[in-house]
């Protein structure tokens, strides 16, 4: 899956897609309506992060590139691209518990914060991973 030139977008199937991992300067783009939805994202090589009605909803460090997401759906589901082993925080309900697929491996369950994060690491390396993540 390539990089999200414009930063970020709505596909024909009405889902997300955002982020450019191979940008040596900060992208910034506020006040992106999403469905009624204010979405803020700032993407690099170094960090993509997401916000959502002014609170971080997605971040990956490094950079990424993220397609496909339903972020106001459950299962949470996306595909995502980058450069090396990456570190994702998502957040989500709090204090409730998630399992993680990637590519359809199980990677266990996880309980999310008092604010509602998630974290977990996937090796990207340049190929696009399939990431499911579902309520237990």
């Amino acid at each position: 899956m390539p990089i999200v030139k414009k930063g970020i977008i709505i596909d024909e199937d009405k889902f997300l897609s955002f982020g450019n991992y191979k940008l040596k300067e900060k992208h910034k783009i506020t006040d992106f309506d999403f469905f009624g939805e204010k979405l803020e994202l700032k993407t690099y090589q170094k960090n993509t992060r997401l916000k959502k009605n002014g609170m971080i909803f997605f971040e990956s460090i490094p950079g990424s590139a993220v397609h496909k997401m339903n972020i106001n759906n459950s299962p949470i589901q996306f595909y995502i691209t980058g450069l090396k082993t990456t570190d994702i925080t998502i957040s989500l309900q709090p204090d409730t518990m998630y399992r993680i697929y990637a590519d359809n491996s199980d990677l266990g369950e996880t309980k999310s914060t008092m604010s509602g994060k998630i974290t977990f690491s996937l090796d990207l390396d340049d190929i696009h991973r399939i990431v499911k993540i579902e309520k237990v």
